[in-house]
């Protein structure tokens, strides 16, 4: 999402009314990222890492957000 949204920001901002969107779930709200086993190779759960990428997509939408105002 990162990436192409990155690729994507000059076309965006050349646009009198660009968008971007992300498309997420509740399953962030009950999420953690655990940022010393990002790839979740010490415990892995298919529910954890769904919630948190789930958590990691609000965030970037935050800050692109922020970013972008």
């Amino acid at each position: 999402h990162f990436l192409l949204t990155h690729l994507l920001l000059p076309k965006l901002k050349a646009a009198k009314q660009g968008r971007i969107i992300n498309v997420s779930s509740q399953a962030h709200a009950s999420s953690t990222i655990h940022l010393d086993d990002l790839n979740l190779d010490e415990k892995f759960s298919a529910g954890e890492a769904f919630g948190q990428s789930k958590l990691a997509l609000v965030m970037m939408t935050r800050y692109m957000s922020q970013l972008l105002k």
